[in-house]
């Protein structure tokens, strides 16, 4: 059992939602107010059976700016036993990297509009980086789907997780308008798309092709 590190964006703590790589070995977990994604590595035996859980720091990805991507507290794991008398397993491991919480896209372009560093991404940007959905593809590649609009793509296997693609508000619409039409309309040609459904509740589904 973890709790997920504080950032500079809030005084709140908070998860959406967290999924399963497709190999089974990690837990990517969208740290909402934290504006960042982060792994829990996860240990088996050679039955399958979990034997640890690592909460790996080194995996960080931060969304939002360089003023909110400080770290203000660590990500930190209980210990105990559970509901069924059995001991907690898990630790955290490794530190924050830089790179990670760096405030620009490979394509040197700001992740959240108006960092200080560069310019805003194509297509309108991305206004307000808290992950909604990180929704991870067989192919272990994490599509992050953005409270203000917008998409991240990030490759989970990677250390800290690397953005491998990125979408502006104008092509992936704003949580708000995704109550009145899908995100992303599908085609038989689309590499992937998304529908989501919003208002106070916002749920999205990525297909990949």
């Amino acid at each position: 059992m973890f709790r997920v590190t504080k950032f500079a964006t809030t005084v709140q703590r908070s998860v959406h939602m967290s999924f399963w790589t497709a190999d089974g070995d990690a837990i990517i977990i969208g740290n909402l107010h934290g504006k960042a994604i982060e792994r829990i590595n996860v240990k088996r035996d050679k039955d399958g059976k979990i034997t640890n859980l690592l909460f790996d720091k080194s995996a960080t990805l931060g969304l939002g700016s360089s003023t909110e991507m400080v770290v203000q507290e660590s990500a930190t794991a209980f210990s105990g036993t559970n509901a069924y008398g059995r001991p907690l397993v898990g630790k955290v491991i490794k530190d924050y990297r830089a790179n990670g919480l760096s405030e620009l896209t490979p394509n040197g372009v700001c992740k959240q509009n108006g960092c200080s560093a560069s310019v805003d991404g194509a297509e309108g940007g991305r206004v307000n980086n808290v992950p909604i959905c990180p929704i991870v593809s067989s192919q272990n590649l994490v599509y992050i789907t953005l409270g203000g609009g917008g998409l991240l793509i990030a490759d989970a296997t990677k250390t800290p997780m690397k953005i491998v693609g990125e979408y502006g508000r104008n092509v992936v619409y704003v949580q708000v308008v995704a109550a009145f039409k899908p995100m992303a309309k599908c085609t038989s040609t689309a590499a992937f798309c998304i529908r989501c459904w919003g208002g106070p509740v916002h749920v999205c589904s990525v297909g990949v092709r």
